[in-house]
């Protein structure tokens, strides 16, 4: 059997973050605006600098997937099921759901690189349901229903590079739909408003015990067979940058994107045994077949919880593996031999 790890400990914090503001009105999508991983909500929305394998994560800061690519191959998630939104209003046609796929390669081989150089390329879609609707004439009469919808489809790019420090840039190109305004006389489909935005990030990690490995220092095993691990991790995103103004029609007045930026530093401290260590990561269960829950607990917004579920299916240089993420309590467990 192997030995597991003795620690592990994550700290993570975010600086700031801030939205770009207006004079008057509302911002245009702010469904935009949800954090979709549900590892990141569980640690109170700090996905912008603490590094995921989780192809949603880059839904939050596309240079995760350009990290992703320095050793993994493939990797898809899911909600499963789909999250029900806001349920204490009482209704069950409002629902949110998130699928991901990325790939990544590493080419540094291929090009004769000295260093590790990676690309990845992914798709995620969020679909916000915001379930049927009824609509009316001026003296309360039926007319007919229609449903409303926003979502989003994101293509993602990212590249990785290591050398000394792990640095990841991304970017995804979101092409948003809305249709949340109901047919009007003489009209043959919903008002709908088609925005295109912009994504981009990047993270550096400092892995410190291989900085000093690298630098000629000794041994700096704390044990005779364990050996710690510390990195430093620094992550910028700025998200839904793009176009000035988004209309349903000529008769409704122009909403800004929800700019936002945010600025993360993470930190890992872990001590673990020689026999698994893998492209110095965290994970201490990564042989074929196995399985890690993490649970957390979720409140989007007024105080109503929300569950998320997701599975993940990664393929590595190392292993493929499973990974259920349910956020419904305060602790993380993971198995291991």
């Amino acid at each position: 059997m192997r030995s597991i790890v003795c620690c592990s400990i994550v700290l993570s914090a975010v600086f700031f973050s801030f939205t770009r503001s207006h004079a008057q009105g509302e911002t245009a999508v702010p469904f935009l605006q949800i954090t979709p991983s549900p590892d990141a909500n569980g640690r109170g929305n700090t996905g912008t600098a603490v590094v995921s394998d989780n192809p949603i994560g880059t839904i939050t800061n596309p240079a995760q997937l350009g990290l992703f690519s320095l050793h993994n191959y493939f990797a898809a998630s899911l909600y499963a099921p789909k999250t029900y939104w806001l349920p204490s209003l009482g209704t069950s046609d409002l629902a949110y759901g998130v699928w991901a796929v990325t790939g990544g390669y590493n080419v540094s081989e291929r090009l004769g690189l000295p260093f590790p150089v990676g690309i990845g390329v992914g798709f995620s879609n969020i679909l916000l349901d915001l379930g049927d609707f009824i609509r009316t004439n001026s003296s309360g009469t039926n007319l007919d229903k229609f449903r409303a919808y926003e979502t989003s489809h994101n293509i993602s790019l990212g590249i990785g590079v290591e050398y000394f420090l792990r640095l990841g840039i991304g970017s995804n190109l979101k092409m948003v739909r809305s249709s949340i305004i109901p047919i009007s006389a003489g009209q043959a489909s919903p008002a709908e408003a088609t925005p295109l935005a912009i994504d981009f990030g990047i993270i550096v990690q400092a892995p410190l015990v291989d900085i000093l490995k690298k630098a000629g220092v000794g041994s700096v095993n704390v044990l005779p067979d364990v050996e710690p691990l510390i990195n430093l991790t620094f992550g910028y995103a700025r998200c839904n940058v793009g176009d000035n103004s988004v209309m349903y029609s000529v008769d409704t007045d122009p909403d800004p994107l929800p700019r936002n930026a945010t600025i993360g530093l993470s930190a890992d401290f872990v001590l673990w045994s020689m026999q698994t260590r893998t492209h110095g990561r965290s994970l201490p269960s990564r042989s074929p077949g196995k399985l890690k829950t993490c649970s957390s607990s979720v409140v989007p917004m007024e105080r109503s919880h929300t569950n998320q579920v997701s599975a993940t299916f990664r393929f590595s240089d190392k292993l493929s593996a499973v990974t259920l993420r349910k956020p419904t309590g305060a602790a993380c467990t993971r198995d291991g031999s």
